[in-house]
């Protein structure tokens, strides 16, 4: 599924860290097909309250549209949900990527992807609230699941890459890179979810800190030893 954006635009629209920072949808509404107004409708709802918190008719309501038209678009919930998970992994990806082309060395590209990652995904409230709830769902839904899956591997491949590189060119020492990688990925993760129960454990004065935290975690020496 792609979306379909204004050439004006190079970027798809993720939150950027707080209520005050979602997009005019007005403009949005001008540049998307029904079929995304819905998918995007569907993801900032998702974002703020949760799935289930959130049903066709609060989707329709908030599109001015009736429940019958998102279903000229969706079978079901769990086909709009799955459009919105689909939704933030490929805008993700792409503006990910996008941060990636601006680095000045591999090292360089390698931090801006995990600052990119932080304050999307662990800073942003709202980002954070949809991603959590994707891992709840993944719980139960093999099919949120899978979808997470594939996301995530691309995730790790995308860190993996940079670090690689990053040693190659003699940037940082790192003897196991996958298992240094996956290992920041996780605890990635696990910071993630303190956020959720402590707010303030990532907010704006300490995404730099967690940034830098990640960064040394991957050169740190328990992957200076080649073992798995």
């Amino acid at each position: 599924m792609a979306l379909k954006k204004s050439k004006k635009s190079s970027k798809k629209i993720l939150y950027s860290g707080s209520d005050s920072s979602a997009p005019d949808m007005e403009s949005i509404n001008k540049e998307l097909s029904i079929k995304d107004r819905l998918i995007f409708r569907a993801f900032s709802l998702f974002s703020k309250h949760g799935f289930a918190q959130v049903s066709l008719d609060d989707v329709a309501s908030e599109e001015n549209v009736t429940k019958g038209c998102i279903y000229g678009y969706f079978a079901s919930k769990q086909e709009l949900v799955l459009a919105a998970c689909h939704y933030f992994y490929q805008t993700w990806q792409e503006n990910a990527f996008q941060e990636i082309a601006l680095g000045k060395s591999p090292r360089d590209s390698l931090e801006r992807l995990i600052r990119f990652s932080v304050y999307c995904c662990i800073n942003d409230f709202r980002n954070r609230v949809f991603t959590t709830e994707i891992c709840a769902l993944a719980l139960r839904d093999s099919e949120v699941r899978n979808g997470w899956n594939q996301f995530a591997a691309t995730t790790r491949d995308a860190f993996f890459a940079m670090a690689s590189a990053a040693v190659k060119q003699g940037e940082m020492k790192i003897s196991n890179v996958r298992l240094a990688v996956d290992w920041m990925y996780s605890t990635f993760q696990g910071v993630k979810l303190r956020a959720v129960y402590e707010p303030d454990f990532c907010d704006s004065e300490r995404v730099e800190r967690v940034v830098q935290f990640l960064m040394r975690q991957l050169e740190s020496e328990s992957f200076l030893v080649n073992n798995e």
